[in-house]
């Protein structure tokens, strides 16, 4: 209640004390009453605090109410930091997952990786005992020639005079050593050195009985010179060269998340503008201030680079082991075995190494090169005049025999 309200009240309650005074009283008071222009003059005089009250409370209003605006714009500011917020949290969540995908698929891998190297182990141990059978073949097959050329020594000293036949003898003796060259190791040209030492001991004879016999012999030096051979070494000393560029690759550097570093504290103050705070400005600087402490990168590729150097070393051992086995198939000769096995390098590295790099692209290329050697040799057949020289010898030895 205003002060002019209060006035008017306190008058009204003054007439009826009026009304009961004794009308002198009244006269007197008619006597000493101002002039109506003076009374105007008050009432106005009065009416002015109502009209400032009334404009103080407008101005209150509007200032709540403009108040109330700028509240509802904090508030609305606020809840979208927290929800840009709870989106980067999930963000977060998403590549949390994602490294562990990682790390599970690479526990495995390492488990692959184990038990590939005990395949190759048990491999490696049946080609060295493939090996040392194949040695042992040759010695026994050594120790048959040297039981073959006293044989022959003795059948010289039998034959006295008949020099032919021990030629023959010789010659089927060179001849079934060209058969186990050619079958047990692969050696062309001392299979076709044997085969021409056979032929010349038959042309020896002087004897034109042999000359079939010699006609498949000439096919079967000719077939074996024309056999295109197989550099074995040189293809091994090509693997261990690559071998040895393994540890030069370089592994795919990717990442997941990239941390910047923190905004400057300075830099997330609030202008002060006549000892007063901008907070609109200052919830857009703490907003900013977060998104710039975080950068989330998606890749297709694996993440690599953040990858303990345990794992960094199973993914090389295992390329290693890889370009072992392909050289451990040479041994055996099996094609299949060495196309599998560089096969499957070239794939681990265009999938784990930069191939951007020069080193890679140029190791990836020599895969390709040693991929397109032929390892698996097929021995051609060079039976048949073994078994035509057998079949003469048999007839002449009967025709004797009937005589």
């Amino acid at each position: 209640m205003t002060e002019q309200d209060k006035r008017e009240q306190s008058g009204l309650e003054q007439e009826p004390e009026q009304a009961k005074q004794p009308a002198p009283e009244r006269a007197s008071e008619t006597v000493g009453e101002e002039p109506p222009v003076q009374s105007a003059e008050k009432q106005s005089a009065s009416r002015l605090p109502l009209v400032l009250a009334v404009i103080a409370l407008l101005a209150v209003l509007v200032g709540l109410l403009m108040g109330q605006r700028y509240w509802e714009g904090m508030q609305q500011s606020l809840f979208q930091v927290q929800a840009e917020l709870k989106q980067t949290s999930q963000e977060q969540s998403r590549m949390s997952e994602l490294l562990q995908q990682t790390a599970r698929e690479y526990q495995s891998q390492q488990a692959q990786i184990e038990s590939q190297q005990q395949a190759l182990a048990s491999q490696r141990q049946a080609l060295l005992a493939q090996v040392e059978k194949m040695e042992l073949e040759r010695q026994l097959l050594q120790q048959r020639g040297q039981q073959l050329d006293s044989s022959l020594q003795e059948m010289r000293n039998r034959l006295g005079s008949n020099s032919n036949r021990w030629r023959v003898a010789e010659a089927e003796y060179l001849m079934r050593l060209a058969n186990h060259r050619l079958s047990l190791s692969s050696d062309l040209k001392s299979a076709a050195a044997a085969l021409q030492a056979a032929d010349t001991r038959l042309r020896d004879t002087l004897d034109p009985g042999w000359n079939g016999v010699r006609d498949i012999l000439a096919q079967e030096i000719s077939t074996l010179q024309s056999t295109p051979l197989l550099d074995l070494s040189g293809l091994s000393s090509r693997i261990n060269g690559l071998i040895e560029q393994v540890d030069g690759l370089r592994l795919l550097d990717e990442g997941g998340v990239v941390l910047r570093p923190k905004a400057n504290a300075e830099t997330l103050q609030p202008p002060m503008e006549d000892g007063r705070i901008d907070w609109r400005r200052l919830a857009e600087d703490l907003w900013q201030g977060f998104k710039s402490l975080m950068v989330i990168r998606h890749h297709q590729r694996p993440v690599t680079a953040m990858l303990p150097p345990e794992q960094r070393y199973f993914i090389y051992q295992n390329l290693r082991l890889k370009l072992e086995g392909a050289k451990l198939s040479l041994l055996s000769n099996s094609s299949e075995l060495y196309q599998d096995s560089l096969q499957t390098a070239h794939q681990w590295v265009a999938r784990h190494f930069d191939s951007h790099v020069a080193e890679t692209g140029l190791f990836l290329k020599q895969l390709d090169l040693l991929a397109q050697q032929p390892v698996e040799l097929k021995h051609p057949d060079i039976s048949a005049s073994l078994r035509a020289l057998q079949g003469r010898r048999a007839l002449l030895r009967d025709q004797q025999e009937a005589k």
